[in-house]
């Protein structure tokens, strides 16, 4: 059917000559993960995505599929980077998105969806850039004191509003957003989920025309690759609609900085002020990297540098 697969074929001029081995690769869509997991166990899956996968699934496929192969490593990047619409209320409210900060409970995510090897993340940084320790103290998860900035805010009767999500992110995601909607509710606040197909989930989380999504945050090299499209005044990827003029000069002045030292100690600054001062953007937890494979996949490369999908750690793999 339209939208359930991609495929992938060869390319005869690819940079390394001979390579990649396999003539073609075909990539399913399978929402829902017991099926993905089926397929795979009888051999018609050879690779499981790690952002598909929960470690518990990830400990069950383990247990099911003892003769595959598996790897997990540190995720250097945001399973959740939360976007409040900050054009419009409630989120153009600082004391609003403040208490939304305070009503998480990092901790809980971790625990709940990495077993503990995960840690709590902020927006604008990178694992490592922050300790554990640094970031519980610098965003606490505290729902006194959301409840009591909402009713600074003017909702002291608590606050509604809609979390919109697509139907693609699969079962994981969902539960998620379920875990997130309980810790607001301790905070007195209703988060009301919508649901829709893809195309349509990125077209209305891409202008006014939303209140709050989350989505995870891909690295490409740079930190300077979430920084500038996510907080840019008038970038067309800012979804969030956040136009802040001194947050543009420190973007600025990050990009320019050449020496690493220097450099780290802007961005972390930065976060600080994305994060907590002002509160555009916030995020959740770091998720491990997980990777399953077929036993008859040889050679298939799947760390993170080749990209979480595993694409280019495809060219030199083969089917025994």
């Amino acid at each position: 059917h339209k939208g359930s697969s991609w495929i992938m074929n060869k390319h005869d001029n690819y940079r390394i000559k001979g390579r990649p081995y396999m003539d073609q690769m075909r990539y399913l869509v399978i929402p829902d993960n017991s099926t993905a997991f089926a397929a795979f166990k009888v051999g018609q899956l050879d690779v499981v995505l790690g952002g598909q996968l929960a470690v518990e699934e990830f400990n069950q496929l383990k247990r099911s599929n003892p003769k595959a192969n598996f790897a997990s490593a540190p995720g250097p990047s945001t399973d959740a980077h939360i976007y409040m619409n900050v054009r419009r209320a409630p989120f153009d409210n600082l004391k609003v998105r403040q208490a939304v900060s305070y009503c998480i409970d990092r901790k809980e995510f971790v625990n709940t969806f990495t077993g503990g090897i995960g840690g709590p993340a902020m927006a604008a940084a990178f694992g490592g850039m922050f300790t554990d320790e640094e970031i519980y103290a610098l965003v606490p998860h505290d729902p006194v004191k959301g409840k009591q900035l909402l009713a600074e805010a003017g909702y002291p009767d608590g606050l509604n509003f809609d979390f919109f999500g697509s139907v693609r992110y699969g079962e994981i995601y969902s539960s998620r957003v379920q875990l997130l909607q309980a810790q607001f509710k301790k905070c007195g606040m209703t988060l009301n989920t919508k649901y829709y197909q893809h195309p349509e989930y990125l077209s209305l989380t891409r202008g006014n025309t939303f209140d709050m999504t989350f989505r995870g945050k891909g690295v490409n090299v740079d930190i300077d690759s979430y920084l500038t499209p996510v907080f840019s005044c008038g970038d067309s990827r800012n979804y969030a609609g956040i136009c802040d003029a001194k947050l543009d000069e420190q973007l600025k002045t990050i990009s320019q900085e050449a020496d690493p030292v220097n450099r780290l100690k802007l961005i972390r600054e930065n976060a600080k002020y994305i994060n907590v001062e002002k509160a555009w953007g916030l995020a959740i937890y770091l998720g491990p990297d997980l990777f399953v494979w077929s036993e008859r996949l040889q050679d298939y490369n799947p760390h993170w540098p080749s990209g979480a999908n595993g694409y280019p750690g495809i060219e030199k793999a083969w089917l025994k």
